[in-house]
């Protein structure tokens, strides 16, 4: 909407809002403009109602996921995704003023052979969940990090292990299940990375679903200081610094 960018620099520049690198889009673009040209029904229903495409979950198409932006059918795809990469880095930086130190895959998936492209315009954090999803021609292989592990491209993983995602199920207590994955990562001397999308916090459609995650996320943190009144909270570019500081021999 007209009046959301600035709402970002308002809440960048209040210290509550910090964006870090997404990529381009959350769109695998080569994938959607197949099913365009090739006349795929669903595909221009949505189009025509100003949408990407139809969940994978519910479409009856026969078609891996279009917000998978960097999976691909073929490794010559790899060639676009370096360039979409580089296209996103220099647009995040002229929109903020400033470089991203880390980046998170749509749908948690990229191949490793991207991750020069993002080391050269300066991330250093790579964060995900506990596994990669490795796009292998017409398959996913599925790899492991664990949090606070640097691979072989000196890329530091960053792995959320704490889910607040109430727009997934209003019927469950977020707030209990959410504070319970804390206190099990304070438990093991890790930090709460917090998976928290932003579908939870916006009501133009719903506007009870703002509301009510709005309230669920102040009460989430009114209770995280509650119990540990020494908590720190911190971007992800922070928490990457930390990580490293404290990795260093």
């Amino acid at each position: 909407h007209s009046k959301s960018f600035e709402l970002w620099e308002q809440g960048l520049s209040n210290t509550v809002f910090y964006p870090q690198y997404h990529g381009r889009e959350h769109l695998n673009v080569q994938r959607w403009m197949h099913y365009l040209q090739t006349g795929s029904e669903e595909t221009h229903l949505a189009f025509q109602n100003n949408m990407f495409g139809i969940s994978a979950n519910i479409t009856r198409e026969k078609r891996k996921s279009f917000m998978a932006a960097f999976d691909f059918d073929d490794f010559s795809e790899l060639n676009t995704h370096h360039k979409i990469l580089s296209e996103g880095l220099e647009i995040f930086e002229k929109l903020f003023g400033f470089k991203p130190k880390s980046f998170i895959a749509p749908n948690y998936t990229w191949h490793p052979s991207i991750e020069p492209t993002l080391s050269n315009y300066g991330i250093k954090y790579l964060q995900g969940a506990n596994i990669q999803k490795i796009p292998a021609g017409d398959k996913l292989k599925i790899k492991r990090h664990v949090l606070g592990s640097k691979n072989r491209n000196n890329l530091w993983h960053i792995t959320r292990n704490v889910l607040f995602e109430p727009a997934l199920n209003t019927n469950k207590d977020w707030i209990t299940s959410c504070l319970k994955e804390i206190e099990i990562a304070f438990f093991w001397k890790k930090p709460a990375v917090i998976s928290s999308h932003r579908v939870n916090y916006i009501g133009f459609i719903n506007e009870d679903n703002r509301k009510r995650n709005l309230f669920a996320l102040n009460e989430l943190l009114e209770n995280i200081i509650k119990l540990y009144p020494d908590a720190e909270f911190m971007t992800s570019a922070d928490l990457g610094e930390l990580i490293c500081q404290t990795k260093r021999p």
